[in-house]
């Protein structure tokens, strides 16, 4: 259960989790070229990335439901013992440019666990295959869904790095 202040839910330490997915993704080789002509190149040769797949254990932890906002993909998982007073709404990095990691199932999964909330997590479409505005328009009318059942107080914006955008970009 979220606590009435934001102060509360603040901490001088990573969680342990978020200690552990960081270790996880810096044994990842990296997911950016470093020079502008080598982006040039993997862009221009690349086929349209596809996020990870919902790991499949999550089925029998969470209640799944799959949606679509502004055409595109959502994915929310709920407690087991159902929807959650809170809702968080999840968007996951990627440079807007790269899917959904393996990685960030688990992140938006302790979420759910240690918080009690229910999260919905946009499968959001990337550059430069897609303009920005498709993800833009999902964030939104994903919001606007969630919030036809969910008052819109309690409803929390959240992301990590490209996310973190999105999620500030439509507070």
């Amino acid at each position: 259960m979220l606590p009435d202040t934001a102060i509360e839910l603040r901490s001088t330490k990573a969680s342990l989790t978020m200690r552990f997915v960081t270790w996880l993704i810096s044994k990842r080789a990296p997911a950016f070229p470093k020079e502008a002509d080598q982006v040039r190149a993997t862009f221009a040769n690349r086929s349209e990335p596809r996020d990870a797949p919902m790991p499949k254990g999550f089925e029998d932890k969470y209640q799944v439901e799959r949606w679509e906002a502004a055409g595109e993909p959502v994915v929310t998982l709920h407690p087991k013992s159902g929807a959650g007073e809170w809702h968080m709404l999840y968007f996951h990095g990627g440079g807007f440019v790269l899917p959904m990691f393996k990685e960030h199932w688990p992140l938006a999964a302790a979420m759910v666990d240690a918080l009690g909330c229910s999260s919905s997590i946009p499968l959001y479409p990337v550059a430069p295959e897609h303009s920005h505005t498709k993800a833009d328009a999902q964030a939104d009318a994903a919001f606007a869904k969630i919030a036809e059942t969910h008052d819109p107080a309690k409803i929390v914006l959240n992301g990590d790095s490209a996310g973190g955008h999105m999620a500030l970009r439509h507070a």
